[in-house]
């Protein structure tokens, strides 16, 4: 653990950035805006079918995982000042994430997540900063999964894993890319019965022939021209779920 100070779920350590501090401290302006303009995105809890439980997924669950997401996206783009503030805007979600005696572990974890993103911002490390913000991604998506949400979990973790392909090309790591590509072969085939029922049968054909060309991917220059389109594609079944059905 590295010695300067920082500032979580009420520990403080020597050392924190002014930035970092400033969005522990609750200043997080510049955080919340980045998804919206990204996604043309319907009001949550709108889907004619949603999934998982009875209960809405607490507000600090959803924002937690995308704040996330956007530490993802200003860690990408080295623009370390806005990652510190989102980085701060996700701790403070994370505080308020409620805790049941089923989500103990994965909240333990997000905790460890956390600590390690923490240093890599810190450092300004794009690559560590990637993996640990999108981790942050993958450990959210499943703390909302017992709740009633509008996305299935099998696409936002599909996003996931997407995500992942973009790091390991980055880092040029082949062993976690064909690891990566093997998941993501196993998850599509929980949501591609997802995606069909809500009628994308080009939607499925293409996914699933991006998916195949990634599981089969041997070398980097393999997996190189498939992680845009991996991505795109994600986000048009993330959008496929989100879209409100106007007979209703």
């Amino acid at each position: 653990m590295s010695s300067h100070i920082w500032a979580y779920r009420g520990r403080v350590v020597t050392g924190l950035s002014l930035a970092v501090f400033m969005a522990v401290a609750g200043v997080a302006a510049g955080c919340g805006s980045k998804r919206a303009a990204a996604y043309d995105e319907p009001a949550r809890f709108h889907s004619p079918a949603p999934f998982g439980g009875q209960l809405p997924v607490p507000e600090a669950t959803l924002s937690a995982e995308d704040r996330a997401w956007e530490v993802f996206q200003a860690s990408k783009v080295a623009d370390w000042d806005a990652a510190a503030v989102c980085y701060g805007a996700l701790v403070a979600d994370t505080r308020h994430i409620p805790k049941t005696a089923d989500n103990a572990e994965l909240l333990a974890e997000l905790d460890t997540t956390l600590r390690d993103l923490h240093d890599a911002i810190y450092v300004r490390d794009m690559v560590s900063a990637m993996n640990y913000s999108n981790n942050a991604t993958a450990l959210t998506a499943q703390l909302a999964d017992p709740y009633r949400t509008e996305v299935p979990t099998e696409a936002r973790m599909m996003a996931f894993y997407a995500r992942r392909l973009e790091i390991f090309v980055m880092s040029g790591n082949v062993g976690q890319l064909r690891e990566t590509s093997v998941r993501m072969g196993a998850m599509w085939q929980r949501l591609r019965p997802l995606v069909l029922a809500r009628g994308a049968t080009g939607l499925v054909e293409e996914f699933g022939t991006t998916v195949a060309k990634t599981i089969s991917a041997q070398q980097i220059a393999d997996f190189v021209p498939l992680v845009a389109p991996a991505q795109q594609q994600i986000d048009q079944i993330d959008l496929l779920f989100r879209t409100t059905d106007e007979a209703e």
